[in-house]
């Protein structure tokens, strides 16, 4: 599965991955993806917009690659197993 989300504001958004609580931003005119195998297919991927930007939560036992912009971010979600 492939997610994607894009900032199409004038300002930094703050991304939050749960449950690694991993923390970045996300600039103006940037593009996050997120490349996931979700290994229970009932498990669900939820997030939650706000005025200061987006909380991301990966469904238990999966996997997931995060690039911004095509680079890849590195993050605690990779290495660790949820």
């Amino acid at each position: 599965m492939i997610l994607s989300f894009m900032n199409n504001t004038e300002k930094d958004l703050d991304i939050v991955i749960e449950p690694s609580t991993d923390e970045f931003l996300l600039l103006p005119n940037s593009t996050l993806k997120i490349y996931a195998v979700v290994k229970n297919q009932d498990d669900e991927f939820e997030y939650d917009c706000h005025s200061n930007g987006i909380n991301i939560w990966m469904p238990r036992a999966s996997t997931a690659k995060f690039f911004v912009d095509g680079k890849r971010v590195d993050t605690l979600y990779e290495i660790m197993d949820w």
